[in-house]
């Protein structure tokens, strides 16, 4: 049995320890994923505009902002799963992050088999969840011969199956 996934995504690790960083993304791109890389959070503010993921793992240790702060922000601006990579081991810590927005907490020295089944069950939890997104290029209009055209009244232009005018 084969131990690597196809993760089919784009994951930002966000670590500013070189050699784990390299080594959670070769693991992910090993498993399939487009596995971007940010050492500090100015970098990774920048590469989730480009590359807008589906998942991002997250050293809290950064040299440039708090980790904890950088996960409220990656919060506001997407929906996409926050896996917290840390060192740090409280339990108060860990509520605090998954208050702010983590979706889920690996406490280093990890494994990065359970990691990589972490990233596989948030993506398959995202996936089943996703909204469509409410834009103009994704909207299909269906033509139908027998809908009755459109009226212009005094209220403007209506369909002849909308029901009474309001007020």
């Amino acid at each position: 049995m084969s131990t690597v996934s196809s993760l089919q995504a784009t994951i930002l690790v966000i670590e500013d320890e070189p050699a784990i960083r390299a080594a959670v993304a070769d693991a992910l791109r090993e498993a399939g994923a487009d596995a971007r890389i940010a050492a500090t959070a100015a970098d990774a503010i920048r590469e989730s505009f480009e590359s807008q993921p589906h998942l991002y793992i997250l050293d809290l240790g950064l040299p440039d902002k708090s980790g904890v702060d950088l996960c409220r922000e990656l919060r506001a601006a997407s929906d996409a799963p926050i896996i917290i990579l840390s060192a740090r081991a409280s339990e108060a810590e860990k509520v605090a992050l998954l208050r702010v927005g983590a979706d889920d907490y690996v406490t280093k020295p990890f494994s990065v088999a359970e990691l990589l089944a972490r990233c596989e069950a948030h993506l398959r939890r995202a996936r089943a969840t996703a909204r469509p997104v409410d834009d103009a290029r994704n909207r299909r209009v269906s033509l139908n011969a027998r809908t009755p055209p459109a009226r212009r009244g005094a209220g403007g232009v209506r369909h002849p199956t909308a029901g009474p005018r309001p007020g």
